[in-house]
């Protein structure tokens, strides 16, 4: 079982933010190591089904995106070690200083398909790493892009 929340200060606006989310959903690997390839499946009005390979394994993945809360759900659809989703949303740290920093935080849930342990412990290593890996990237181009105006 992984169960985690990953977290973040960004000092960078909430729109900013959410459109490198929202960008990833489109192009995954530009923000998450891993990713060897990506496809868009099927789109719908609030999201998309994506086929992903990362570190070798081949799963899909339903992305709704709630634009107007600011959040991100990915729920693993097929996948030959977990079950469960992970949530990426933003959190503002002030309602009425619309410049003040905002968390950008990853909420992930998922579950062993299995309990053979061969393989599952590095590849919730790997996700942990490469989730803050991530998130400081995003934090950085969304830093990057705000000094810049």
């Amino acid at each position: 079982m992984l169960k985690n929340t990953f977290r973040t200060l960004v000092q960078a606006q909430a729109e900013t933010i959410w459109g490198l989310l929202a960008e990833g959903m489109e192009h995954p690997g530009k923000y998450r190591q891993g990713v060897e390839e990506a496809k868009i499946v099927e789109r719908f009005d609030d999201g998309v089904l994506r086929e992903l390979r990362y570190r070798g394994k081949l799963f899909r993945e339903r992305l709704v995106a709630d634009r107007k809360g600011h959040e991100l759900r990915c729920e693993l659809v097929e996948h030959p070690l977990f079950t469960g989703s992970m949530v990426a949303k933003l959190a503002q740290t002030s309602v009425q200083n619309p410049m003040a920093p905002v968390y950008l935080e990853y909420i992930i849930d998922f579950e062993r398909r299995s309990f053979q342990l061969e393989g599952v412990l590095q590849a919730e290593e790997e996700l942990a790493a490469d989730i803050r890996g991530e998130m400081a990237f995003l934090k950085g181009k969304a830093e990057e892009l705000e000094k810049r105006g």
